[in-house]
Formats: C-alpha cells, structure tokens, sequence
C-alpha cells in the first residue's frame, strides 16, 4: 500500500510537466523546432552512429552504475533457468511445470550453460535486446511514415528512462519487444508485391510464435496483420493466403511444446496462468494490478496442481464476469487506467524500501523523470494518434493501422486480464512512433497548416 501511494503521488506530480507543456507549448515547440533541423540534416550514417552509440553507452552505464536486483518475478525467472540449466527440463523441484511461458526461461537457460549462473548476464542480454529494439522501430516506423518520424521515434527510445532501467532486469519484455517488431515488420513486408510475400508471412508467424512462447496471450495478436493485409491489399484471397501462411509458422513453434504440457501436465495448453491471471482481474474489488489475497486460496506454486488451479480460478472468474457484466466493465477501465499509469518498474525494489521507510533520496526523483518522460510521451503518443494520424487522410495508412492496433489489442488484453505497470512495455515503441509523428506535425508549418489533404 505504502508502494502505491508513493506511485499515485509521483504520478500526479509528473503530470504536472504535461500541463507545462500545455501551458508552453509555444516555447517547447520552438525548441523542438530548433532540434528537428539538426536531426533532419544530418547524414542517416552519421546520425545512427552518432545515436546508437549514446544508446550503448547509456545502457551499458545502467548495467555498472544501478543495483541488480532479483525479485518477485525476475527472481523466479532466475531460479527456472537456473535449474533448467543444471538439471536439465523445465521443472520446479522435481516436477515438470507449464505455469509460466517457457521462452525467457529457455533463453536464460541457455546463457546459464555457456557461462554459469550469473544473473548479470541478463541484463548483458537486454543490452543487446534493447539496441534491437531501438534499431526495429526506426525501421518500422521509416517504412510506415517517414524517415524524420523514424528519427524522431528512435531519439525518443533511446532517452526512454524505462527502457533503460529494464536493462537491468531478468524479465521477459525486452525480448518478447524484439521478436514482437520483428513479426510486425516481417508482416508489413509480406503486403509488398514480392514474389517470396508469403515467406515473410510464414516468417511473420514463426516470430510471433516465439514471442507467444514468451507472452502466451500473443497467439490472439494474428488477427492485427490479417486485417492489415486486407486493408493493404483489397484482396481477401491474398489476405487469406497470407494469414494461413503465418498460422502455420505460428502453429509450427507452439504446437511441440503444447504437446509437451499435454504429456507432462494433461493440458494441451502454451501455459497454465491464464485461469489463475483471468481471475486476479475479475473477482470483486479488483483493477490495481497483482492481488495476494486471491493467490492464497489456490496453491499456485505447487506444479502438481497447476492444471486444476487453472482450470477453477478460469471457471471462477467466468461467473463474476458472466454475473456482473456492468461490474466486468467498470473493473476493465479501472485495469486499463493502472496499465497506463505508472512506468517505474526498472526502480521497483529500490521505490519499495523508500516507500517503506518513508523517505526520499535520489531514487525517487529518478522515479519522477521516469514517470514525468513516460507521462509526456503517452500524451504525444495520443495527440499523434487522435490528432494527427485519424485526422490525416496523407498519413492514415494501412501500414499505420499495425501500430495503432496492437497498442489497441495489447490494451484489451489487459482490460479483461488484469493491469501492471511493467505490462505496457511491449507498446512503447508503437507510442513512441505516434509521439514522433506528432512531434513533426508541431515542428513541420505545412504539416500543421494541411495535414487533413
């Protein structure tokens, strides 16, 4: 409780910078002005060494210069790979387990193997995974929009003070971003009038399946490029090849291991935490993230009865939903506002034992820069969304309609799961994209002038 409400604060604060951006907004968009210039003349070689190389080094100080710390998941994370490491198999104790998407673990594992059990070598790992993400979504975005907006999107990430803090951490999200844009720009690829288009497709798919594998609810996230290429395409044939391309490339990477929970756990199933997660966000009196309480009254960390905690905690909460319909809505806004709000899970061992003792230090005002900067980018994120891309017939592209859709579905997921802070970290770069395309909209006079024609 004492963690919450050092969030609500440092979260009311930080929309503060909002309203003085609202209030100067002519002063701030002068200064972006004058730095759009520079960024938009420098030669693309010069700027991507120039800036990949500030991204390097500030992620490579974050690994020296900030604790490592191992707790609630990064720890269990840590203990699953480790034992797959040693014993061989993915197991808690002796028992094999589905509970969690087994991907990070694996990867983990296998780092384990080479070099040891050092934990640190997870954050070398998100190092590297966060350049890639940083690279992707400069890609990504110069093939939807432009290569200004790119820039712009690829400065934004690189200063992003979450994605930096997540580099010290054993948590899946950096890696399942990566293979997520992957996916996205293998999509986007295969709506091109190339004769290997549905090579991309299916190598769409087998990417997306490697991120269900890490984030077992990705597997709904095919409908995004089915309706994409249709409205690519104009061709529902094409649309159709395309997407049965990418399913069989999906089913490819998910299906072994879902015979595998079969055999070991008697559920052909990615993971057994659906049940229990569906349930955390829809029993009475839920919305504001994980909820103790309702864990303890099944046995969620005995692996011999992960099938049926799974299977009750989903029946359960199948009933509140089904009995309540009105209440399920006002829970999913409730969720939604607190998957949005906060953005300081890279401090939150350290915001813990703040808030706890009831003092500030220098913890706490990074926590507020982090949140004051994801706050800001959030805001041109929607302004560039609501303002500049429905708004502009030029800009309102299919290939646009890829980002937008997955911030959309990545959303609903957690309006009927339940909400976290750390959640939202997949769709920073699609809120980093629409940021960046605001921003020209402020620094381009024609743009602002025409950007309905």
């Amino acid at each position: 409780m004492a963690l919450s409400m050092l969030h609500l604060r440092l979260c009311l604060l930080a929309g503060g910078v909002v309203g003085l951006f609202l209030i100067f907004t002519g002063y701030f968009t002068a200064l972006l002005t004058s730095l759009n210039g520079q960024l938009v003349s420098m030669e693309r070689f010069r700027f991507l060494m120039i800036f990949l190389t500030i991204a390097v080094v500030l992620r490579v100080a974050i690994v020296l210069f900030f604790p490592f710390r191992l707790w609630i998941d990064h720890l269990v994370y840590d203990e699953l790979s480790w034992h797959w490491a040693s014993v061989g198999g993915y197991y808690v104790g002796d028992f094999p387990t589905a509970y969690r998407p087994h991907g990070y673990p694996f990867f983990l594992s296998r780092l384990y193997v080479l070099f040891g059990h050092h934990p640190q070598l997870s954050a070398i790992a998100n190092v590297f995974f966060s350049l890639a993400i940083i690279c992707l979504s400069y890609l990504l975005v110069r093939k939807v929009w432009s290569e200004s907006v790119a820039r712009w999107t690829m400065l934004i990430l690189i200063f992003f003070p979450s994605q930096l803090l997540f580099v010290n951490l054993p948590a899946s999200e950096p890696m399942f971003t990566m293979l997520l844009l992957m996916s996205i720009l293998a999509f986007i690829t295969a709506a091109k009038p190339l004769k290997s288009k549905w090579f991309y497709a299916f190598s769409g798919g087998i990417l997306l399946g490697l991120a269900t594998l890490t984030r077992t609810l990705t597997i709904i996230y095919l409908i995004v490029p089915a309706i994409y290429w249709f409205l690519q395409t104009r061709s529902i044939k094409r649309a159709a090849i395309n997407s049965l391309m990418a399913a069989i490339g999906l089913a490819l990477v998910v299906t072994p291991w879902m015979l595998r929970n079969y055999h070991q756990k008697g559920k052909f199933t990615i993971s057994t935490n659906a049940g229990i997660n569906l349930l955390i966000g829809n029993q009475p009196g839920s919305g504001m993230g994980w909820n103790q309480p309702v864990t303890e009254e099944f046995a969620i960390d005995d692996p011999r009865q992960e099938t049926y905690v799974d299977s009750a905690a989903r029946q359960r909460a199948w009933e509140y939903i089904k009995g309540d319909p009105l209440a399920f809505l006002k829970r999913g806004v409730l969720k939604v506002l607190y998957f949005y709000a906060v953005d300081m899970e890279g401090l939150g061992y350290e915001l813990g034992q703040r808030a706890a003792e009831n003092r500030t230090d220098r913890y706490v005002y990074c926590a507020f820069i982090t949140e004051a900067y994801y706050l800001t980018a959030l805001a041109f994120g929607l302004f560039g969304i609501f303002g500049v891309y429905i708004a502009s017939s030029r800009l309102r592209r299919p290939e646009g309609f890829i980002l937008w859709a997955t911030i959309l579905i990545w959303t609903a997921v957690h309006f009927v799961f339940f909400g976290d802070g750390r959640f939202h970290f997949p769709i920073i770069p699609m809120i980093s994209a629409f940021a960046a395309l605001y921003i020209e909209y402020l620094v381009d006079p024609l743009r602002r002038r025409g950007h309905t024609t």
